[in-house]
């Protein structure tokens, strides 16, 4: 199995606006890491507001990854979001000391390599990320990573409430051209076009795409993933325009069956004939104790059961939505550990063992 893949959450620091504005609230800003098949991806803490993260685990000739999102983890930066809204936005924002990212990028990181055995994270960007003053702060998270040795999903996230697509492409491109500058010739970095494109319709997400490949030539086919048309819901409408290329793909509990077969079908349907290519970028359901009983016909059981077993059967990638979660001792419907303390003092527990286990099922490790 390959290594895996943490994420960790771009927000600022202090009193500031973070580095990434959120999109779709709660699950807006996140960072995970990802290597070989693995990735782990935390959230922030925002005015006792959490942001959800994910796990993901690459295919085949892609490797592997193990990956966490965590929710409401107040890590590296500490973020302030603007009240109201399903979509909050990030208000003021100061410049992180580099030294203070990476040393709790280093915490976090730890946590997840040993709670979780992540390797890998994501880490989400949007224009100001890259293109304001506090990009070397941001991009010493996404360094302290690659340090040790772990991959590194960068993916967009469109700060724009409601959009799901770059408002102007020519700042888009460039904040795209700040980060690839940056990472072309490193190995462990790879390149999510577009979280969860919904804006476009599949064939303008097919041109979208394209354009983004002509744009940045220099960047190897086999770092590059893209997402499925829509809410990353539909892999099979566009994959064939990609044929070498990853996909992403997600899926949540509350997406309609309550059977381990009607989650294995959910999950292929969407997919066409990129199963082999594939990740499974966002997947979650309520974490339980007790798996040994009532399995079918319970949405969350099924779910958690049915999409840990296919993703592992086909040699998927899976990403976990919502490994941790903020404030210090808090948890929530999908969370995996517990954040204690702050700071250079905060620690993490393991707070649903059952589901865990199935998420690194999913991964191959049990």
């Amino acid at each position: 199995m390959g290594q895996s893949l943490l994420k960790l959450l771009p927000i600022n620091a202090q009193s500031g606006q973070c580095g990434v504005e959120c999109e779709l609230g709660m699950r807006g800003l996140l960072v995970s890491f990802v290597q070989a098949l693995d990735c782990c991806f935390l959230g922030c803490l925002v005015n006792g507001h959490g942001c959800d993260c994910l796990c993901v685990r690459l295919a085949r000739r892609f490797e592997a990854i193990h990956c966490i999102l965590d929710q409401g983890l107040q890590l590296v930066f500490d973020v302030q979001y603007s009240p109201g809204g399903e979509n909050p936005g990030c208000s003021r924002a100061l410049t992180v000391e580099e030294r203070y990212v990476t040393s709790k990028s280093n915490i976090v990181l730890g946590a997840f390599t040993d709670l979780l055995q992540a390797n890998s994270f994501r880490m989400p960007i949007n224009e100001p990320t890259a293109l304001d003053p506090w990009w070397n702060s941001y991009k010493a998270a996404i360094d302290a990573g690659i340090a040790k040795g772990m991959k590194v999903i960068i993916g967009f996230w469109a700060k724009d409430k409601g959009i799901g697509k770059p408002v102007d492409n020519t700042r888009w491109y460039a904040m795209w051209k700040v980060v690839i500058d940056a990472y072309v010739s490193n190995p462990l970095v790879f390149y999510d076009i577009h979280n969860e494109p919904h804006g476009f319709t599949p064939a303008q997400w097919i041109t979208q795409v394209n354009g983004w490949i002509a744009q940045f030539p220099n960047v190897p086919r086999q770092q590059i993933i893209v997402a499925g048309s829509g809410w990353d819901d539909n892999v099979g409408n566009v994959a064939s325009s990609w044929p070498d290329l990853m996909m992403e793909i997600h899926n949540y509990a509350y997406n309609g069956p309550t059977t381990t077969a009607g989650w294995k079908s959910n999950l292929l349907n969407r997919l066409g004939n990129a199963v082999s290519r594939t990740i499974a970028g966002e997947w979650a359901g309520q974490v339980v104790e007790d798996y040994t009983t009532g399995i079918e016909g319970n949405a969350d059981k099924s779910f958690i059961v049915g999409t840990a077993n296919t993703i592992l059967e086909n040699k998927m990638g899976s990403c976990w939505w919502a490994g941790a979660f903020a404030p210090s001792g808090g948890t929530s419907g999908t969370t995996l550990l517990i954040q204690k303390g702050t700071g250079d003092t905060m620690t993490f527990t393991v707070n649903n063992q059952a589901t865990l286990t199935y998420v690194q099922h999913s991964w191959g490790l049990n």
